[in-house]
């Protein structure tokens, strides 16, 4: 609440309320434990870096200060395009220089090949044991990529 006077020379007295909204509450009264100050540039993204434990940065607009706090920072390169991208990793899926059972290179490589699909609303398979290692339905049908490098 608050008492606004404006309007010289009258002086008008405006009294105020705001009632906040229920994340406001929980955010200024201290009933939130952590508050997420970033969003996915696509709404698919999350439940797939939920399910894969990664955040690209360029999947996400905002502040990544949780993500850096909370989370393994790799500086990787770009798998489609150019240049390199930070990816936050939840610290349960390394394994010393792997993830889960992968290179790092290979495992963000393709997650970052299924993510382009993901964000042009092309459904997608991950597989990291078994099978191909990406697999989108196209309009024409089901096309497998893998990702292999030298050595």
């Amino acid at each position: 609440m608050c008492a606004v006077s404006v309007g010289y020379p009258y002086a008008t007295t405006y009294h105020m309320q705001r009632v906040a909204s229920d994340l406001e509450a929980q955010i200024l009264f201290g009933k939130q434990e952590r508050q997420v100050a970033y969003t996915f540039v696509h709404p698919d993204l999350e439940p797939f870096s939920k399910e894969q434990g990664v955040i690209m940065s360029d999947w996400i607009n905002g502040d990544n200060a949780v993500l850096r706090a909370e989370r393994h920072t790799e500086w990787t390169q770009r798998a489609i395009g150019s240049g390199k991208v930070f990816a936050y990793i939840e610290k349960e899926k390394l394994n010393n220089e792997l993830i889960l059972n992968q290179s790092k290179e290979h495992y963000l490589s393709v997650i970052q090949i299924a993510a382009y699909f993901i964000e042009r609303n092309i459904k997608v398979e991950v597989n990291h044991y078994d099978d191909v290692d990406v697999v989108a339905w196209l309009p024409d049908g089901p096309v497998a990529f893998e990702y292999q490098t030298s050595g």
